[in-house]
C-alpha cells in the first residue's frame, strides 16, 4: 500500500510527500499520521477547505451559465476560502472563454465589479463563444485558395 501511495498524490500533496525523509516514508503508519497532521484535523475541516479550494481553482464559465451566476460562484467560494479580491478577480477572468477573457483583461479592471461590467460588455459583443479559437494561418490560406479559384474561373 505504501509503495503506491505517492502515485495517487498531486500538486502540493506530492511535493509534501517527496519532502519527507526516507525514515518517515519507511512504514505506512508514519506516513498516515504525518498525512493526517498535514491535511486533516480532528473535525475534517482542513479536508473540506482543500475540497473547496480545488473546486475554486477549477471553476470556469460553462456554455449555458449566466455571467452573473459565474461571478457569484467565484465570489462565494472566494469569500468562503478568505481569498483576497485580487485572487478572486484573477480567477474570474481566467475562468472566462478565451475571447471574453482577453476583452476583460484589456480593460484592466481593478476590482470584481469592474470585471463583471466588462464581462457583460464582452457578452454583448458576442465574445461568450466556447468554441475553438480561429486559426488565422488556416483562415488566410483558405481565403487565398478561394481567391485563386475565382481568378481561374474568369
Amino acid at each position: 500500500m505504501l509503495a503506491a501511495f505517492h502515485l495517487h498524490l498531486k500538486g502540493p500533496a506530492l511535493t509534501w510527500y517527496n519532502s519527507l525523509s526516507d525514515e518517515s516514508k519507511s512504514d505506512w503508519k508514519s506516513v498516515r499520521i504525518l498525512f493526517k497532521e498535514k491535511y486533516v484535523n480532528s473535525c475534517g475541516h482542513r479536508a473540506n477547505a482543500l475540497m473547496h479550494s480545488e473546486i475554486f481553482q477549477n471553476l470556469t464559465l460553462s456554455s449555458g451559465q449566466s455571467v452573473e451566476d459565474f461571478y457569484c460562484q467565484i465570489y462565494e467560494k472566494g469569500k468562503l476560502l478568505a481569498k483576497p479580491e485580487h485572487e478572486m478577480l484573477s480567477k474570474f477572468i481566467s475562468g472566462l472563454p478565451e475571447q471574453m477573457s482577453f476583452f476583460v483583461r484589456a480593460g484592466m479592471p481593478q476590482d470584481m465589479q469592474n470585471a463583471l461590467a466588462s464581462t457583460k460588455m464582452a457578452e454583448a459583443y458576442g465574445y461568450k463563444r466556447h468554441d475553438e479559437s480561429v486559426n488565422a494561418v488556416g483562415f488566410f490560406k483558405n481565403k487565398s485558395r478561394d481567391n485563386r479559384r475565382t481568378a481561374d474561373d474568369k
